[in-house]
């Protein structure tokens, strides 16, 4: 699926709700993924489970996307190439974890080895093509001073329903 057409629906979808577009933790986004999944799948809307360490999931998510980014100007000081590497790095590094919120979400026994599996069957390079625009989007969307957050809403619907898609029609 292109990244324009995933955009086009989570914006279609989110202009038609009321969401409050804050800043939380990873336990009050995974809530807000889970009404979200529950309304793109058309289903009944039924509370995420509250066991899951959601902020330890996401803190590692990142943390790791992160160190994977320092790397390059630790061996390259501060360079332009050592900037474009570190870009690529992180998102390469995120797009392992890409679905590992709504596969919590789902109760899915192995959510890193069904994540991993998932995005193998994409593809890498097809997931890196999706992503990197869908993330530039919503870097971009926080100059939106009036509400920079609802560009950042758009790219984790635009996720989920990614996510919806490949696991309805593989």
């Amino acid at each position: 699926m292109k990244f324009k057409s995933l955009i086009s629906r989570s914006k279609s979808i989110l202009k038609d709700r009321n969401d409050d577009f804050s800043f939380g933790d990873f336990k009050s986004g995974a809530n807000w993924m889970s009404q979200l999944l529950s309304y793109v799948r058309d289903e009944k809307f039924i509370n995420s489970n509250n066991a899951v360490p959601f902020n330890y999931y996401g803190v590692l998510k990142y943390g790791l996307s992160l160190l994977g980014a320092i790397v390059p100007f630790l061996l390259l000081d501060f360079s332009i190439i050592a900037c474009f590497v570190s870009v690529v790095l992180f998102y390469l590094i995120e797009i392992h974890f890409l679905f590992l919120f709504p596969l919590l979400l789902d109760d899915v026994k192995e959510p890193f080895r069904t994540n991993i599996l998932m995005i193998y069957k994409i593809g890498l390079v097809q997931c890196f093509l999706i992503v990197i625009p869908i993330a530039s989007y919503m870097i971009l969307g926080l100059l939106n001073f009036k509400n920079p957050l609802k560009y950042w809403y758009t790219e984790c619907l635009s996720v989920l329903i990614l996510y919806t898609d490949e696991t309805t029609n593989r």
